[in-house]
């Protein structure tokens, strides 16, 4: 780099006159436009964080339905988890949040990704968020059986 050289950014500003914080280490206003598909990126959307925070938020209330639908006698359908439930409550709600949230991770991280070059990943966030919302209201719907 040659002395006195300003760096500038796409705008031609100077990098030196720039805020100290500016509304895109906020996440308003976006990053890259273009070609997306298959790449890794550094900014996720807001409405990704809610679709993932939703999902947590209703593995949280799966978990705890579930031991109450079971206390009243319900039976628990998935044998994975039924055998988790006799051996000991603690590591089942460790080992469902653990679960979902690790598959939360990795699905984020490759939202821009294609299944099979059908599906694209983010796609399949907003599948298991819906899945998990209907389990909700499902296991909700039982409590008014009980």
């Amino acid at each position: 780099m040659m002395e006195g050289t300003k760096l500038a950014n796409e705008h031609g500003e100077s990098r030196k006159s720039l805020k100290l914080l500016n509304l895109r280490h906020l996440g308003i206003g976006g990053r890259r436009r273009g070609d997306v598909a298959n790449t890794y990126v550094d900014h996720y959307e807001t409405r990704l964080l809610v679709v993932t925070m939703t999902t947590i938020i209703c593995c949280f209330l799966d978990a705890a339905f579930t031991l109450n639908l079971l206390s009243v006698g319900a039976t628990e359908l998935n044998v994975f988890m039924a055998t988790l439930i006799e051996a000991d409550v603690r590591t089942f709600v460790q080992l469902k949040i653990a679960l979902t949230s690790l598959s939360l991770i990795l699905l984020v991280i490759h939202k821009n990704f294609t299944i099979g070059g059908m599906f694209r990943v983010i796609h399949v966030l907003y599948f298991f968020c819906g899945c998990y919302l209907t389990l909700i209201a499902y296991e909700l719907y039982l409590f008014t059986l009980v």
